[in-house]
């Protein structure tokens, strides 16, 4: 069997994209705002497993970042820590533990003072897109798995593990789509008959003007090291070296649903 991989490294020559030609003036200034000089990094495991990754240079050095190494111009190599570490989507309950493992094994390399999550809540217990499929439900309850409150509480459990076990300053929470389906269990209120009690607490908590995922964990729950959390809201930014780190990319502008690439500049900047 034969392996291929089709990339984009980035440039490797100075970025010069004047041309005469009025059709082409907005791919020149596209390409001048875009252009980065760069490669990719590949790991050859075996003959038939590769593993590649991209590094940008500094225009001005030709210094380039990988992993926990800073690579010099000069020849020189220095160790860094990282400012953060974003980790894709989490689906706590549904998680692959060796991929967990794996993310742990990276921010104890890197050392970020960041570590963000998104979609940690799955919502396997409250997904709205399944509220009419009954036959999906009764394999979900016959698995316990339509408890809200079980799973808020793995959610709970799992994020105290990391703020006790995993080397960062900071956990930042965002808000994803899957976390909104709360919001949505809790302003529909057909609540069931097993989960009203903790559901009726919890909306009290979201009448009262609380964010609902937060209010279940930190306090209807509780978490360990609840000092280490930040926690952002749909319209909140959060850059760090100029990159806007807080959108988990589900809405555009007038909460457009999966917006463009394009979209998403215009709406949150480099994110």
């Amino acid at each position: 069997n034969s392996h291929r991989l089709l990339a984009t490294p980035g440039a490797v020559t100075i970025g010069d994209y004047d041309t005469d030609r009025p059709m082409s003036e907005r791919s020149a200034w596209m390409a001048n705002e875009d252009h980065c000089l760069g490669g990719i990094i590949i790991n050859i495991k075996s003959k038939d497993i590769f593993l590649a990754r991209n590094f940008q240079a500094e225009p001005d050095t030709g210094n380039f970042r990988d992993l926990d190494n800073e690579y010099r111009s000069d020849g020189k190599v220095k160790k860094i820590t990282a400012s953060l570490v974003a980790v894709g989507d989490f689906h706590c309950g549904n998680h692959n533990p060796e991929a967990v493992q794996f993310t742990k094994e990276l921010v104890q390399l890197m050392k970020p003072k960041y570590v963000t999550f998104e979609d940690f809540l799955s919502g396997y217990s409250m997904n709205p897109h399944e509220r009419n499929r009954h036959i999906k439900l009764a394999k979900r309850a016959k698995e316990g798995e339509l408890s809200i409150e079980s799973e808020l509480r793995l959610n709970a459990t799992t994020l105290s593990e990391i703020a006790n076990t995993w080397n960062c300053k900071h956990i930042v929470m965002k808000k994803g789509n899957h976390e909104l389906f709360l919001d949505r269990y809790l302003d529909e209120g057909d609540f069931r008959p097993h989960d009203r009690h903790f559901a009726v607490d919890l909306e009290k908590g979201y009448l009262d003007g609380n964010d609902p995922y937060r209010y279940a964990l930190e306090t209807l729950i509780g978490l360990d090291k609840p000092e280490k959390f930040i926690w952002l809201d749909l319209d909140e930014e959060f850059i760090i070296n100029g990159i806007n780190n807080a959108p988990h990319g589900h809405l555009g502008a007038n909460g457009k649903r999966n917006p463009t690439l394009g979209e998403l500049e215009n709406c949150y900047g480099v994110c």
